[in-house]
This record gives structure tokens, sequence and C-alpha cells, in this order.
């Protein structure tokens, strides 16, 4: 049971303004939150099956009296999600480590509300009060003013320019009916909704000193966005909330070894008895109940689901977990531990390694847990008999250089998976298939313009699926290849190699699911793949 407890008022002070907190306690942990005469800077999405609290400070999904706020079904009193957020870290030029990340304001904010002057790369306390907010519209209005409706407050405050000059003019996304740049409703603008509820909201990691994490600032404004449909019942869309993060880099620094991702604190109703797992095919990552029945008022009981967290348009690079605890593999205490999880290595920086829990075996991997639980020879929590937990997962991109004025885009979505079947996996039947149709509606319909970050150590299958010659590429030399069955049997070897490219003749074996495995120097890297 998370206890809560009114502690005590905090002040954070600067040379413009100062900014009081309210401190909480839950058990040992101080969690403070920014009080705010806006009452606009919590916003929850509840037009489709999920209710989902957003907040403007790069956190989400959990309340400020610190309970759960990713509730699916809409109304039914249960959760699978505690908590989710932006991380991001990097070295500049001279090996200095720059992060900002989020968790559930244990210290206090790495992310404060605004854009970031273009030119100086700072914000004014003035400045962070004007954006102190997340601004709301649904498909309705728009539709309605588009056919010639009123001006709703929600269209009429849509900021979708700066009134400071030092600011980029363009802010939130709107349609500019005269093209002139300018958002003027009065002349037929609006804003650009996304789904049926759209959130909008700018933060920035320069403004004052990083209380959550202790990270130096990397100097960015992230304007970000969230957004549901609602769908016939049934749909994977209905049980969807999309993340969009686009990052700007407003520093004199370059950035390299920079990488940036999703934090999840997966609750499958009852908290305490969960698993985690990875599926870097579908760059998805997800939380499921570690046993057959999800205890508790809040829990699912006999039929739990699946919770996933998708990344779309990139490559899930890296996904680890931690538990709730203050070992070696537990929750991150300073900077450099909350960039080794997003680098997918453990908080002391050791590897992730293939096998058993992960920490301090022999074959490095990148994804933990990548394994179908429903299948005893792959690895996840599930074949290796865990005992089930309060766990935490990151999801990452990288690593990437990153240059002053460039732009990164992050886009997620967080999709429950209901269970239809029965058990403790019968949710894990739809998965694949929910997440392949949450990420083909957001490519068709919202293309970002911003070039795919490339991931290290990736491995692509082509064609897949092959009947005749499969081709492989790696982007790291490959030293063996092998061919693997469902049951794990080794159908054939290619050794003593030294190629990013490789193609493999693939008639002779009988149509059905296969694994190629490569090995290369530094990691063994598996991908599903079909013989027709």
């Amino acid at each position: 049971m998370r206890k809560r407890c009114f502690v005590i008022n905090q002040l954070i002070f600067t040379n413009e303004n100062t900014i009081r907190f309210t401190t909480y306690c839950t058990g040992s942990f101080l969690r403070p939150f920014r009080k705010s005469t806006n009452t606009n800077c919590l916003r929850k999405l509840e037009s489709n099956n999920v209710r989902a609290v957003i907040h403007n400070g790069g956190d989400m999904f959990y309340n400020l009296d610190f309970t759960p706020g990713f509730e699916v079904p809409g109304g039914s009193g249960k959760h699978t999600l505690f908590g989710a957020a932006l991380w991001i870290g990097g070295l500049d030029a001279g090996r200095n480590l720059h992060l900002a990340a989020m968790t559930y304001r244990q210290g206090g904010y790495d992310f404060y509300p605004g854009p970031l002057d273009t030119t100086t790369g700072t914000t004014t306390g003035p400045a962070v009060q004007a954006w102190d907010s997340i601004w709301a519209i649904s498909r309705a209005e728009v539709e309605a003013f588009k056919a010639g409706g009123p001006i709703t407050s929600g269209i009429a405050n849509w900021p979708g320019n700066s009134s400071n000059t030092r600011h980029s003019k363009r802010m939130a996304p709107f349609v500019d009916a005269d093209k002139n740049g300018l958002y003027e409703p009065q002349h037929g603008d609006y804003p650009e909704v996304r789904g049926s509820q759209t959130l909008y909201w700018v933060m920035n990691d320069q403004f004052a000193a990083h209380t959550e994490t202790g990270g130096e600032p990397l100097g960015i404004e992230v304007h970000a966005t969230a957004f549901v449909l609602d769908t016939a019942d049934g749909n994977p869309l209905d049980n969807t909330v999309y993340l969009e993060f686009r990052i700007i880099n407003r520093s004199q620094h370059t950035y390299d070894s920079l990488y940036y991702g999703m934090f999840a604190d997966f609750d499958i109703g009852f908290g305490f008895d969960d698993f985690i797992g990875s599926n870097p095919d579908l760059n998805a990552f997800f939380g499921y109940n570690g046993d057959s029945f999800d205890d508790g008022s809040q829990g699912y009981g006999a039929q739990p689901p699946v919770q996933s967290i998708a990344f779309i348009g990139q490559d899930l690079s890296h996904f680890m977990y931690y538990n709730n605890d203050f070992t070696s593999q537990g929750n991150p205490e300073s900077p450099i531990e909350y960039y080794h999880y997003l680098r997918g290595r453990w908080k002391d920086g050791s590897a992730l390694t293939r096998g058993g829990d992960g920490y301090k075996g022999t074959t490095p991997a990148t994804h933990a847990y990548p394994g179908d639980p429903g299948n005893s020879s792959e690895w996840s929590e599930e074949s290796e008999n865990h005992q089930p937990g309060d766990r935490r997962g990151i999801g990452s991109v990288g690593p990437v250089r990153f240059a002053p004025g460039d732009e990164l885009q992050l886009t997620v979505a967080s999709i429950f998976h209901p269970n239809t079947g029965s058990g403790q996996l019968g949710a894990f039947s739809r998965m694949e298939d929910d997440i392949q149709a949450v990420a083909e509606y957001y490519t068709q319909n919202f293309p970002t313009g911003l070039p795919r970050q490339p991931a290290q150590g990736r491995l692509v299958l082509f064609p897949n699926p092959a009947q005749i010659t499969l081709g492989i590429t790696s982007s790291a030399p490959i030293k063996e290849i092998r061919v693997l069955d469902l049951s794990g049997r080794e159908m054939s070897v290619s050794a003593n190699l030294q190629v990013n490219h490789a193609e493999l003749n693939v008639s002779a074996l009988s149509p059905g699911l296969y694994f190629i495995r490569i090995f290369t120097e530094k990691e063994v890297l598996t991908k599903r793949w079909i013989k027709h």
C-alpha cells in the first residue's frame, strides 16, 4: 500500500521569481507537486475507452494524490499503468552528461512549462507562468466551427503562435486557412486536431535546476501532443493513447551518444504481481500479470490484460527494466544511473545479458525478455519462473547525434490489450495484431516529415515472409548465422563470416515460423521470420 501524507512547502528560487511546491510523502519518498493557479496544467483524456491523466511536466498517467491515472475500461476503477514519462540524455563535447527525466516528482522537476528563446536557449519566470497549461480541443468543436459554428474557447485560446518574438513563431499545430503564418480563427484558422480529443503543451528543461534527477540541463524545447480516437467497441484504437514529442535542441551543445525514450511503471490492476517483457520486432515493450489471478478490488481477476508501449516510426533500440527497490537492479538515484538505463544497461553500468534476470550473465543483450511468454523455450519472465513484483521499464532510441537546432521526433502508443481468452496469458493472442493496427493507423494518417533515427545493433530481414532467398542485414558485422525452428533446433549454421549483409537459400525448409539468430562481436540478435 502506498502511504500518502502532507509534509511541507518547498521553494525554488530563481533570479526572476519564486515557484512554490507542495510536498507529499509516500512511505520513504518525498513527492513534490507544483502549485499553480492554472488548473489546466493537468488534463484528462476521456473520449474513448481509456481515462488517462496528462501533466505538463514530462510525466503522465498518475494523479497528484499519488493514485493511478490510466483507467481502462473507463469507469471500471481498474488501471494498467501507474506512471510514464519522457527520458533523454547525452554527452557534450567535453563528455559531460546532460539529462532530463521524470518518474513521480520524488525530488521535484526536470521539465518546466514553455518554449525557449531561439537565440539564447533560455526562458524567464513570466514566460514559464504564461505557458503553464495544457490546451485541449475536440474534433466535435472543430467540425462545428468548419460548418459555420461559433469560435469556442478551445479554438480561440489555441496557442498557434507565441506573442514573444524571441520564441519560434509557430507553436501548437493549426490549419492556416489564409497561409499567412498567423493563427487567426476569425479568418478561418482552426487547431489541427489529431483524434476525437487532442491535448497540446510545450515544455523545456532549461528554466531551473533538475531537482528530479540532478542532471545537467540539455537546453531542449519539447512540443507535446496527446490524443485518443473514439471508435467502435473492439477496435484497438479505442484502447489507445497516442503521444508525440517534438524535441528541439536550443542549446549550443552538440550531443553525442544521446538516447531518448519512454519510462513506464506497469501496474496491471494490483501493482505487485506483474511481469515485464519486450517485442523488438514490433518495437514495443509491455507489462502483464505474473500469476493466474490479478488480486484485489482493483484487480482484473482471472482475465488479466496486457499493457504495451509501442514506438511508431522508429526502432526500439533498447529495452531495460528495473525493480521497485534500491539494489543495483532498482530505482535510479543519480543522473548516470538514469543514463545507464536509457542505454539498456543496469544501474551500476553493467551490461544487460541474456538469460535469467539479465544481470551478470555472459551474453550481452539489447532487449530484456524479448521472448513470447507462452513459449517456454524463449527468454521471458514466465519461462524463467520469476517471482512477480512491481516492475518498471524504459524503452529507448539511440545512440544518435543531436546538434544545435536539430529536431527529434518520438511517437509512442500506450495500448491496452483486453483478455478475450482465458488465463494469465489470454491477452497475448491479440497483442501483435493490435500493435500493428495502431501503428499502421498513425503512419497512414500522420506522417511526421522528420528523418527516422537509425538504431545500432539492429537486425533486418527481407523479404519476410521469404520463399527462396532471405536477406539478412545488420548494422554490426555478422560473425555467424543460425536458423532455428520453433523448438530451438538448429536447421543450418553459417560460421566464420565478417559481413553486414548475407543471403540465405531457404528453399529447402518447410513452410512455417522460424528464427534467425546472428552473432556479432558484441551481441546476439534473434528475429522471427516466416517461410512460405
